[in-house]
């Protein structure tokens, strides 16, 4: 179903063993402030909306891609993500070579138009992009990437760091959430909205606005003096 949805739409997706749907939903409210009215398909209920998706009449769909049962690669991806490579699904990949074969699979099925984010220090992430033909723009270490995390800040109310491009300063980025990995979630969604396209401060606004999905790292309340966090994963 979600394949046929792309003959009629640009196809962003997101995949990787972890942080998935964060990052989606990242890159979907960043296209939302953008004014592109994206349809979504998240795998989490995001926070300020109560939803994990909506039908958006502009030309885009961002979907959570995962590579269970090899459902993405029914996918037509224009652009993509690949967050990071961990073996997973026991039940449907025998071991990591059999699963970074399939992420292979789906990363070839970005064009050469294309742009494919991926995260420079997983290896088996960057072995799974070698030899396709989309463009390739990483993110993460800050020696070797195009895009990284720098002057990394936890503030009460959040975390507080600056997107390097290269070697230069892009911007500084204010979270409303919590956690280093949600650093790298915040800088692979920068990063896929800044290649295609989308302008500076329309990431900066949607990342510093965006409010986190359900159940991840969700602060939900205080009670005598605690505060409560609901955190399955």
């Amino acid at each position: 179903m979600i394949g046929n949805l792309m003959e009629s739409r640009t196809g962003i997706f997101v995949t990787r063993t972890h942080g998935k749907s964060t990052t989606s939903a990242m890159v979907s409210w960043i296209l939302s402030v953008a004014r592109r009215d994206p349809a979504v398909l998240v795998g989490a209920e995001l926070c300020d909306s109560g939803h994990s998706g909506r039908a958006g009449k502009g030309d885009v769909l961002v979907v959570e891609s995962c590579e269970f049962n090899h459902s993405f690669l029914d996918f037509h991806p224009a652009h993509a993500a690949i967050l990071n490579v961990e073996q997973d699904h026991f039940d449907c990949y025998s071991d990591l070579e059999s699963l970074t074969q399939a992420f292979h699979e789906f990363a070839s099925k970005v064009p050469a138009g294309g742009v494919l984010v991926v995260n420079s220090g997983c290896d088996a992430a960057m072995e799974a992009v070698r030899d396709v033909s989309a463009r390739i723009v990483t993110f993460g270490d800050p020696v070797v990437a195009d895009w990284s995390a720098q002057a990394i800040s936890d503030q009460p109310d959040g975390i507080r760091f600056e997107i390097h491009r290269r070697d230069r300063l892009w911007k500084k980025i204010g979270l409303r959430l919590h956690g280093h990995h949600n650093v790298q979630n915040a800088l692979a969604a920068a990063a896929l909205c800044a290649e295609i396209g989308v302008d500076a401060a329309d990431i900066v606004a949607g990342l510093g606005s965006f409010g986190g999905v359900k159940r991840r790292f969700e602060v939900v309340g205080e009670w005598n003096e605690v505060t409560l966090i609901d955190d399955y994963a």
